[in-house]
Parts: C-alpha cells; sequence; structure tokens
C-alpha cells in the first residue's frame, strides 16, 4: 500500500513513483494521495508490518524505489497491521506492502463472502479505499501464499514421513529466544509434549519433532 504527497510535485514525478509501486512483487500494492505538502527532494518513507515477510518486502519496495533515483527513508517492521494502517492514513508513511483481503477488517465486512474470491476482494477494498480514504489501489501483483501440500509417492515404502512448516522469524528478531524455548517445549525431545500425545497417548506415530532451521539470515 503505497501514498502519494500531493502538493508540489511533478507530474513526471508522481508517475514515476507510481511505476516503482507497480514494479514491486510479492504482495498487493496501492497508491493514495495525502493531505501533507511533497517536494521533489523528499524522502519516500516506506514502513512494513511487524512480520519478518513484511520486513522483507518492505526492504524490497525500499530498493526499487532508490533504484529510481529517490531517497528513501525506511520505518521497517513499524508494528502491526492496525499501527501501520493507521500510520498511512495519517499521512505518516507514503508506501507499505498490504493484503487486499485485510479490507474485510478494514471495512468491517467480515462476513461478506467477497473477500473468498480475489478479484471481486480486490475490486471491492480498492473502491471503498477511493471512496472513503483517497487511495488507490494498483494492480494485484501475482503473488499467492496460501498453504499447499506436497506428496511425494514412493511405491514400496515402509513409513511416512509427514513435514509441515512456514517461514518464521529469523535469529535476529527480538522473539527468537522465546521461539526456541517454546519449540524445545513443544517437539524438541522425546519428553516434549508432541510426543507425548501424538506417541505416548493416541499412538499414531513413532515419533515426532519441531524445530527451527536458520536457512539463511542477514548479519
Amino acid at each position: 500500500m503505497a501514498r502519494l504527497r500531493d502538493t508540489g510535485a511533478s507530474m513526471p514525478m508522481k508517475s514515476r513513483l507510481f511505476r516503482v509501486a507497480v514494479a514491486v512483487v510479492g504482495v498487493l500494492l496501492a497508491v493514495g494521495l495525502s493531505p501533507r505538502g511533497w517536494t521533489a527532494d523528499a524522502p519516500v518513507v516506506v514502513a512494513s508490518k511487524i512480520d519478518t515477510e513484511g520486513a522483507l518486502l518492505g526492504q524490497l519496495i525500499a530498493a526499487v524505489i532508490e533504484a529510481q533515483g529517490l531517497s528513501v527513508t525506511r520505518k521497517i517492521q513499524l508494528g502491526p497491521t492496525n499501527i501501520v494502517r493507521g500510520a498511512i492514513l495519517a499521512g505518516q508513511i507514503d508506501i507499505y506492502p498490504e493484503y487486499t483481503g485485510n479490507g474485510a477488517v478494514f471495512f468491517h465486512r467480515d462476513s461478506d463472502p467477497v473477500w473468498k474470491n480475489a478479484a471481486q476482494g480486490y475490486a471491492t477494498v480498492k473502491s471503498l479505499d477511493r471512496a472513503q480514504n483517497h487511495l488507490a489501489w494498483l494492480t494485484p501483483a501475482p503473488a499467492d501464499n496460501t498453504g499447499r501440500v506436497v506428496i511425494v509417492d514412493r511405491p514400496g515404502a515402509v513409513q511416512t514421513q509427514l513435514l509441515i512448516g512456514r517461514t518464521g522469524p529469523d535469529r535476529h528478531d527480538p522473539v527468537w529466544p522465546a521461539l526456541v524455548l517454546g519449540t524445545y517445549c513443544l517437539g524438541g525431545t522425546l519428553t516434549s509434549r508432541l510426543d507425548r500425545v501424538l506417541r505416548e497417548e493416541k499412538g499414531y506415530t513413532y515419533g515426532v519433532r519441531a524445530f527451527q532451521q536458520v536457512l539463511r539470515s542477514p548479519a
């Protein structure tokens, strides 16, 4: 989601920033008009939500904008959704990545079936944000972070291994120590809670573990 500060900027500069926002992939972005003044040399304030995925996308957005010769102020991992949404509505930030599905929360329409259809959900939040907040959503990026199941069939195999995972915080995140401890209690040993319930009490499996694996992390 992005916001352009409306006065003092030439049309070529505005068009340039629109193209920058469109170029960012991975999430859906929006562009709006802020009541604050804007000059060509003013930095673009790039923010993101507090999660690791949001931080990565925020850095990506900032890098793309800087590559266009524009100065950037980073407010990466500014906070949860309500904090970042409030900041862009207040004109405190200019751009951050957002999901169209959050329109259900923004406009208190959680029970509306429109959010079950990607195209209809996008059209709805685009219309509502334009009318109520002067925000114009850009064309959705072709992103899909829904869960998926991958089955590898090995005829004759005598056992089955089931892996369930997702992207989590990296080892530099403030929650990392608590995550390590919690994961160990959940499934780090033979006496962990997962093993006690699924193996000892239910007899569903020979063994079960929970762990974090750092594949790549910034210094």
